[in-house]
């Protein structure tokens, strides 16, 4: 038995090393800038930190944590940050992006045009060598050990209406280059326009009863991975400030999802959990994300609210 679970924690192992090529964020949705860097600046100057638990069970089941700032830097452009770190097994995914948006106003719509590029490091546990189900000379395991560094460029474009209507197109990964020499499969570099996601969605703001709506739809499409086809309704009332959420992703990996939040001054807190319609999740206690949003603009509003009033 113990021979299958480390068995099992080497499989995971591969299976993210070849599948992930970019980060699945259950949250994008409420938090476009998550996954596409024409959102950047948008808003207010913001700080999001993400934590997410998938296959939760499961011995090395995956983590991430993801910590990101992004804010204007003028009216017609904005500027941001992300590191991000991913513990799968013995697998060890570390991440760090900048992102950059012209904004512009086209006739009803806010637009925003980004970039992003990434460092990307990944590093098999030097513990991998020793068990006995691996093989000592094994030159693609010698390579996973000395790790994996990538460099990628991402493009999106994220467009919003003062009727409430917005949309976004992204080209995640889209030239990818490797940095060192090891010959590790499955991280070549990547083609244009492999990878794309695209996402339609409307905030629909029922006033008499004091509930606003938002229905979405998310499709993707990375080279490793069928395509997935995302639909949520978020439904926010009490002046926005207690939010909830389900979602349905169709395809291969179909799942459903249920997310609840609370906002209060200048924070939001926002968890989902996410239930797999497949085989797996007999095994599985599911997937589960938590992330917590801080408006720097409002907090330093209120800092110096306090100290007039002191």
């Amino acid at each position: 038995m113990k021979q299958f679970f480390t068995f099992l924690i080497i499989l995971l192992s591969v299976i993210v090393s070849k599948a992930q090529e970019s980060a699945t964020f259950s949250h994008y949705y409420a938090y476009p800038i998550l996954v596409n860097p024409g959102y950047t600046g948008f808003g207010e100057h913001q700080l999001l930190l993400n934590f997410k638990n998938n296959w939760t069970g499961f011995p090395g089941a995956p983590k991430d944590f993801s910590v990101s700032y992004n804010g204007p830097l003028n009216s017609r452009s904005g500027l941001g940050a992300q590191v991000f770190t991913e513990k799968v097994a013995s697998l060890r995914i570390n991440k760090f992006q900048l992102n950059y948006a012209y904004l512009v106003p086209v006739k009803e719509f806010k637009v925003g045009v980004g970039l992003s590029g990434e460092f990307q490091s990944e590093k098999i546990e030097s513990s991998v060598a020793s068990d006995a189900l691996t093989l000592p000379n094994d030159e693609v395991l010698q390579d996973a050990l000395n790790g994996l560094k990538l460099f990628d460029v991402s493009f999106g474009v994220y467009a919003e209406s003062k009727s409430g209507l917005y949309f976004g197109f992204t080209l995640p990964n889209m030239i990818r280059a490797r940095l060192d020499n090891n010959v590790v499969a499955g991280k070549e570099a990547a083609k244009a326009f492999q990878n794309y996601t695209l996402n339609l969605g409307f905030k629909h703001d029922m006033s008499d009863y004091g509930i606003v709506l938002e229905p979405s739809v998310m499709l993707r499409n990375y080279r490793t991975v069928p395509i997935q086809v995302d639909f949520n309704l978020l439904a926010s009332i009490l002046e926005k400030k207690a939010f909830g959420g389900i979602s349905y992703r169709a395809g291969e990996s179909s799942r459903g999802g249920l997310l609840a939040g609370v906002r209060w001054g200048f924070g939001t807190l926002m968890y989902s959990y996410n239930y797999s319609f497949r085989k797996l999740q007999d095994y599985s206690g599911g997937g589960h994300e938590i992330s917590l949003k801080f408006n720097l603009n409002n907090a330093l509003n209120a800092d110096d609210t306090a100290n007039e009033n002191f």
